[in-house]
């Protein structure tokens, strides 16, 4: 019985070391807790992915931004 406990034991560390490894490489630009590969907003700047796409700017710099014309007194 010892040693089956024992390699059980041995087994459930070595899950948690992979687990907790895997863990760590998952990428998240904008730390925000949603890793990369779902993330809507990959550098939290506020813009969706696809929009910044559509529009050129990139989607993995923050400082990478469309700028809005406005027009003053509307027309």
């Amino acid at each position: 019985m010892r040693y089956y406990m024992r390699n059980l034991l041995i087994i459930i560390l070595l899950l948690a070391f992979v687990t907790l490894g895997s863990v760590a490489k998952i990428k998240d630009k904008d730390k925000d807790g949603i890793p990369n590969a779902i993330d809507e907003d990959i550098d939290g700047d506020g813009v969706p992915n696809i929009v910044e796409v559509q529009h050129g700017t990139d989607p993995f710099n923050p400082m990478s931004y469309l700028i809005e014309d406005t027009f003053l007194g509307g027309g």
